[in-house]
């Protein structure tokens, strides 16, 4: 329920409020990978890139949140470890990860990868598809009418 708390306030841009919340899920899971993992993104939504990056490299395993590691990385000017970062996820999670590269590619700038990599999630029903009009690692997509027509085929109830 913490998690849960916790990611609407990332969601609506309530970075502070989400880390307390956060840090009291993973206090309660201290072996939980995901509340570990946001902790370090609210970090880096906060600017506290140094102490995102002890986060994120103290949740070893490769998995969704390593998007997020990736583009802390781009981020901090290393574009070579946010490619290295993807490799892994590509190489572990496969087709299984469209909408985190979307979320990196977005953050990178790479709108038409990003895009790619949505619609290759749209087509193989990515969970992360249901974050997309919330979530703030794909805002630079928001004004692209391709991002617009994804989200139309989405089907969200209004």
């Amino acid at each position: 329920a913490y998690a849960t708390k916790g990611l609407i306030y990332a969601h609506s841009h309530r970075y502070a409020e989400g880390h307390e919340v956060m840090s009291q899920a993973a206090a309660l899971g201290p072996d939980l990978r995901w509340p570990r993992a946001f902790q370090a993104y609210l970090l880096m939504q906060m600017g506290r890139l140094d102490e995102a990056r002890k986060g994120f490299d103290a949740v070893r395993e490769v998995g969704p949140w390593t998007a997020l590691s990736a583009i802390l990385a781009t981020r901090q000017g290393d574009r070579a470890e946010a490619d290295r970062l993807v490799g892994l996820m590509h190489k572990e999670l496969g087709d299984a990860a469209y909408y985190q590269y979307a979320e990196v590619f977005a953050q990178q700038g790479k709108i038409d990868e990003a895009i790619s990599a949505l619609t290759k999630g749209l087509a193989v029903r990515d969970p992360g598809m249901p974050f997309v009009q919330i979530d703030p690692m794909v805002d630079p997509l928001r004004n692209d009418p391709r991002f617009k027509a994804l989200v139309k085929q989405l089907d969200f109830p209004t």
